[in-house]
């Protein structure tokens, strides 16, 4: 049985709200997913690059991911999945992880009756991390490149948003700035949600797998830094250009 959903827009915060979810130690994933973006677990190995991941992000073999993806039923995927994993052990939940998954909100929801964690963050936040991440020097010239995939991407991601937000029985939507502002009313909303006790050392991080979560502890830090680097005109040149998301601006 799969156990949650976590989804939202790449660099969100997904990889925290896990981490969070594996200090219960009832909870556990791999990276990514995505089998749930399409029709049924047979065509899961065309979908790339969700598929490749697989291996080394659960810890799979190829035999055993072809076994997981050989039924037309998305809980026996996930049972299958569970045994195959070396990262699973028996006692754990199954939640799968994957930001994709926003954009994709509508099939999600048809295909699977866990519930789901949805979390945003806001836009100038989102938009330093991946300027950041380009390694450009100069943020006026990249941004001319980069706004107009990202405008077309976001709306994809809003409307799963908006969804979300209408269908709030089966999705629990957070922002980044919630979860770090408010670490333990929105822990515990998130953990409520999925049906599991919340309890106020989780949010010390002890157990990380991955590095994408910057601290042992949730930090307002991931989400102010466009605050010291970027200039107060940068900072409202991408609020004009963003300004249709402002459910997202914190």
């Amino acid at each position: 049985m799969l156990k949650a959903v976590i989804c939202g827009m790449e660099h969100s915060g997904t990889t925290l709200v896990s981490d969070l979810l594996r200090q219960s130690g009832n909870l556990e994933s791999g990276f990514e997913c995505g089998v749930l973006m399409v029709p049924t677990p047979r065509q899961f190995p065309d979908l790339d690059p969700f598929y490749g991941f697989m291996k080394e992000g659960w810890s799979i073999s190829e035999e055993d991911l072809a076994h997981c993806c050989d039924t037309d039923s998305f809980p026996e995927f996930y049972d299958r999945l569970k045994a195959a994993s070396s990262l699973i052990e028996n006692r754990h939940d199954l939640f799968d992880k994957t930001p994709r998954y926003i954009a994709e909100l509508p099939l999600v929801l048809e295909r699977t009756d866990a519930p789901v964690v949805m979390i945003h963050k806001d836009p100038r936040a989102s938009v330093y991390s991946d300027y950041k991440r380009s390694g450009n020097a100069n943020f006026d010239e990249w941004l001319e490149t980069y706004a107009p995939r990202k405008l077309r991407y976001m709306r994809n991601c809003y409307q799963g948003y908006a969804l979300g937000i209408a269908q709030a029985d089966r999705v629990c939507s957070i922002s980044l700035e919630q979860l770090c502002f408010a670490s333990r009313e929105t822990s515990e909303r998130m953990f409520a949600h999925i049906g599991e006790a919340f309890e106020i050392d989780y949010l010390l991080l002890d157990s990380l797998r991955y590095k994408n979560t910057r601290a042992k502890f949730v930090s307002a830090d991931i989400v102010l830094e466009y605050k010291s680097t970027l200039t107060r005109a940068q900072q409202q040149e991408i609020e004009t250009r963003f300004a249709e998301f402002g459910d997202w601006f914190y």
